[in-house]
C-alpha cells in the first residue's frame, strides 16, 4: 500500500473539511513533547519499541471508535492536559508478585490514557479495559492503576464544557496551521 493511500486510511475530517492524517498527528505529539519544561519526563521505557505513529496506527486498527471525530476532540484535550502537567512523570502499580512498582510514565502512557478516557466519556457502550491493554501492550493491573492516578489527576473531571473545547479547537488549530505550514515547505523546497 503506497503512502498517500495508507494516510488518508487513517485520518480524521474536520468539521470545516480539513484532513489530519496519524502522521500529522504523531509530528504534532513530537513537537508538544519536545516543548515542554520536562521532554525526558515522558521518554518511552522499555516497555516501547515501535515509533509514535505506528503506536497511533495500532489505536486506529483495533479501535472504531478513535476514528470519530468526537473521540479525536475528547483525545486532543487529555493529551493537551498531561503536556501542561509536570507533576506526572511517575505512577505505581502492582506487579505479579504483589509488590508496588514505580513506574515512570511516558509518552505512549499518555496516548493510551487519553484514548482510554475519550472512549469512556464519548461511548456508552465502550470496551473493558482488557482491550485497551491488548491494545496498548499496557498490563490490565498497570493500565487499571494508571487510570485511577491520571483520574485522580483530572480530579475524575473528565467532561467537555465549552471552555476545554475551545482549549480542544485551539489545539486542533494549532496542528492544522502546523500541517499546512509543513506542506508549504515541502512545496518549497520540491521547487
Amino acid at each position: 500500500m503506497d503512502s498517500a493511500k495508507e494516510n488518508l486510511i487513517y485520518s480524521w475530517k474536520t468539521p470545516d473539511g480539513q484532513e489530519i492524517s496519524v502522521v500529522d498527528l504523531a509530528v504534532y505529539i513530537e513537537i508538544l513533547l519536545n516543548s515542554t519544561k520536562h521532554p525526558d519526563y515522558l521518554n518511552p521505557d522499555f516497555r516501547y519499541v515501535i515509533s509514535i505513529e505506528e503506536f497511533l496506527k495500532r489505536w486506529f486498527r483495533y479501535d472504531k471508535i478513535f476514528r470519530e471525530y468526537e473521540m479525536f476532540l475528547h483525545f486532543i484535550y487529555y493529551v493537551s492536559v498531561f503536556f501542561s502537567h509536570n507533576d506526572i512523570s511517575n505512577f505505581y502499580s502492582i506487579n505479579s508478585k504483589k509488590k508496588r512498582i514505580k513506574y515512570k510514565f511516558n509518552i505512549y502512557d499518555a496516548i493510551t490514557i487519553s484514548i482510554v478516557f475519550a472512549n469512556k466519556i464519548c461511548n456508552d457502550e465502550h470496551f473493558l479495559n482488557t482491550h485497551y491493554a491488548k491494545i496498548s501492550g499496557i498490563s490490565l493491573q498497570m493500565l487499571n492503576d494508571m487510570e485511577i492516578q491520571m483520574l485522580n489527576k483530572f480530579k475524575f473531571d473528565l467532561h467537555l464544557n465549552a471552555a476545554r473545547i475551545k482549549t480542544s479547537n485551539d489545539m486542533i488549530d494549532i496542528l492544522i496551521h502546523a500541517i499546512c505550514k509543513n506542506k508549504n515547505d515541502e512545496e518549497v523546497l520540491s521547487v
